[in-house]
């Protein structure tokens, strides 16, 4: 549903039991649609809680996880570095996604009489 539409709705119960939509709108619920979700660069989308397609419902999440030699916090061998969620909010925005960088290894050692250089 789109998050500005109507929030309610009113029924009627008629005297033989049935019930008659009394909005104009129409009397069904339907879920926040959050728009297409970002590709993050650098990472594949690995998970979703339902089949999202192109697009969330409130409050599904989507799971990215990082391309190798890329980490959300440039640090090498740590799974939790390794992928990031977002969701779908209420208010059909999407929670903050964090990116994929490149690890980074540090300083290549100098061993010996060996001189380094650096690309």
């Amino acid at each position: 549903g789109d998050v500005a539409g109507p929030r309610k709705f009113e029924m009627a119960c008629e005297a033989s039991g049935a019930s008659t939509c009394q909005t104009s709108a129409g009397c069904t619920c339907s879920a926040i649609v959050c728009p297409a979700f970002p590709s993050p660069a650098h990472a594949s989308q690995t998970g979703c809680g339902l089949d999202c397609g192109a697009n969330l419902h409130f409050p599904q999440t989507a799971t990215f996880t990082c391309d190798s030699g890329y980490s959300t916090n440039e640090q090498p061998n740590n799974p939790a570095s390794a992928s990031f969620s977002i969701s779908c909010l209420a208010d059909s925005t999407y929670s903050a996604a964090k990116s994929c960088k490149r690890i980074k290894c540090g300083s290549a050692p100098v061993i010996g009489r060996q001189t380094k250089e650096i690309k």
